[in-house]
């Protein structure tokens, strides 16, 4: 590294060090154990300042791009973990009568049921297979209940760190 470098980052840290640019230090110190957070932030300002001390011009203190971009694909998976888990939900183990076995129940009442529900809400319902593996555990409900956990956690995460955005502009 060239000293005139070396000489810019030293500086520039050893200003944040004593307090000068602690308005640029938003985060909260309650953060995951590694504190990654604060040692990226750490790194841009330090680099911003360093490049300041170079006669650089203050460069943007984060890539927006990048960060929207990251945005619409945290979505994007969501939505997809959402859409694949709605899709299990089509399946019905209605006809399966108390336990899963059939017994008494009407041949055909399972796509019938299922026939009717399409038609009433437009949505293709089908007589699931096992009847014995959804009434006996309810898998797909948690897995859905798991999609939708992480589609709320995600749009939690993105509106934080908007809010942290227009806070920092």
């Amino acid at each position: 590294m060239k000293p005139e470098l070396a000489n810019a980052i030293e500086r520039a840290a050893e200003e944040v060090r004593k307090g000068l640019f602690d308005q640029h230090f938003p985060l909260t110190v309650w953060q995951t154990g590694s504190g990654t957070q604060t040692n990226m932030n750490a790194n841009e300002v330090i680099a911003n300042r360093a490049n300041e001390l170079l006669g650089s011009e203050l460069g943007t203190r984060s890539p927006l791009g990048q960060a929207f971009d990251a945005f619409s694909r945290q979505v994007g998976a969501a939505a997809a973990g959402i859409h694949r888990e709605f899709d299990r939900l089509r399946y019905l183990p209605q006809g399966g009568t108390a336990v899963g076995t059939g017994i008494n129940a009407a041949n055909g009442f399972d796509s019938t049921f299922c026939s009717e529900l399409s038609d009433l809400t437009g949505i293709g319902f089908e007589p699931l297979e096992s009847k014995f593996e959804a009434m006996g555990a309810h898998d797909c409900l948690v897995a859905t209940h798991g999609a939708l956990k992480v589609a709320a956690v995600a749009l939690t995460k993105i509106a934080n760190d908007v809010r942290l955005l227009v806070v920092l502009c």
